[in-house]
């Protein structure tokens, strides 16, 4: 009878398990804490080869400004750098854009861009030259929300600030006496200066007449060199492209105007490839 007893006692020591205590039955415990960890952490949103999601694109664009003045009866002037009215600066874009973007979709967009815009506008060839180029830099440094949706397509909508940096405004005139002239920049002038570095060259400006509600335009204005903007965007990504347009508002006053506010406007599209 010993025997069996100590058979059976055997037996069900070797069946019992040891119960579960209560901090045992927490997810963190049962997935080793990695749910803490993510909470905790400031991880970047994983794709879905489960490596930090931070895209590098190189981006080109097409892009377009101009200024605007809010009229002192209502309404908005629009001109270009020489005072056309309803006139562009238009030009190209190209660079490198960096998005990192956390597990709760939002992120932030940055980078760095060179921007060329060309004119051969009647108001440049009045003043003598057969062609304008200006030669910029352009840095966004945005917040961005990331939209997944159920089809291959994904969303990011973006708001934030953009600036612009003129490097160099270049007139040019072709033939055997051709010649290139600097365009001024930041404000009013010094005493005795013009808007374009001529070295004694003949040039005259571009009419401005029509500015009926406008008399107070300085004379000979030009534009900052340094330009801030708010800017809202949108693009679309489909695997390793994406598309997108962004528009900026300007923050700084161009100071064309005595008693107006002058503001550089702009808007850019722009075609991308992600590594």
């Amino acid at each position: 009878m010993l025997a069996i007893a100590f058979c059976g006692a055997t037996a069900q020591a070797q069946s019992w398990h040891r119960p579960a205590k209560p901090h045992e039955n927490s997810r963190y415990f049962n997935s080793g804490g990695s749910d803490f960890n993510r909470k905790k952490s400031h991880h970047f949103k994983k794709n879905d080869s489960g490596y930090d999601d931070v895209p590098v694109a190189f981006e080109v664009g097409l892009v377009t400004k101009r200024y605007g003045t809010r009229l002192f009866g209502g309404g908005r002037h629009h001109e270009n750098l020489w005072g056309e009215h309803n006139k562009f600066l238009n030009g190209v874009q190209f660079g490198i854009s960096l998005q990192p973007t956390w597990d709760n979709n939002f992120g932030f967009r940055t980078g760095l861009f060179y921007e060329l815009y060309v004119s051969n506008s009647s108001a440049v060839q009045m003043m003598g030259y057969n062609r304008f180029t200006e030669h910029d830099l352009y840095v966004p440094l945005q917040a961005v929300y990331h939209i997944e949706t159920a089809s291959p397509l994904c969303i990011d909508v973006s708001t934030g600030f953009g600036f612009n940096v003129a490097m160099a405004g270049v007139y040019r005139s072709w033939g055997r006496e051709g010649c290139s002239h600097g365009q001024k920049y930041g404000n009013y002038l010094n005493p005795g200066e013009s808007i374009v570095d001529t070295d004694n060259w003949p040039w005259r400006a571009a009419e401005t007449g029509g500015f009926s509600t406008m008399n107070e335009r300085v004379d000979e204005a030009i534009p900052d060199r340094v330009n801030a903007m708010w800017e809202i965007g949108v693009s679309v990504r489909y695997d390793h492209f994406k598309a997108g347009m962004n528009y900026g508002l300007g923050l700084n006053d161009q100071e064309f105007y005595e008693h107006a506010r002058t503001r550089q406007n702009k808007f850019t599209f722009s075609l991308g490839v992600v590594f």
